[in-house]
């Protein structure tokens, strides 16, 4: 159960300046945006060639992109709308922080999701909101 100040808790992120010392948060074993992991979910964005933007999860994002490409294990959404170009790419953590992430990114106006540069903001003020809704 979420407490009541956290009831909305992704709902209104905005755009924060990342911390100095980026790393892991240790509390909850979630990673930050600049922790190397070698078996962590990753959360990442490719745009398609009609200029659309896909958001997913994977362990390890250069596999799942090759699966997209091929079209025969890939998301429906892609089939057709080749070649992908990987655009954004972070480790997050766990699978279920990870899902989480994606869906607020997919919740996104495109021109959010355009804007690059504030993504990684973005995903450390939602992994801050969730840890402190636990």
């Amino acid at each position: 159960m979420l407490k009541p100040e956290c009831s909305g808790y992704l709902a209104n992120v905005s755009p924060v300046a990342m911390p100095e010392s980026a790393g892991s948060d240790v509390r909850s074993g979630h990673l930050l945006p600049d922790e190397p992991v070698t078996s962590s979910w990753s959360v990442y964005i490719v745009r398609c060639s009609d200029d659309s933007f896909y958001t997913g999860i994977a362990t390890d994002v250069a596999r799942r992109l090759g699966e997209h490409e091929s079209g025969i294990i890939g998301a429906k959404y892609l089939r057709g709308r080749t070649p992908l170009e990987l655009v954004f790419e972070q480790q997050v953590g766990d699978r279920s922080l990870a899902s989480k992430i994606e869906h607020r990114i997919k919740k996104l106006p495109r021109h959010e999701k355009a804007n690059l540069q504030n993504l990684p903001a973005r995903i450390h003020q939602m992994i801050v909101e969730w840890d402190q809704c636990q």
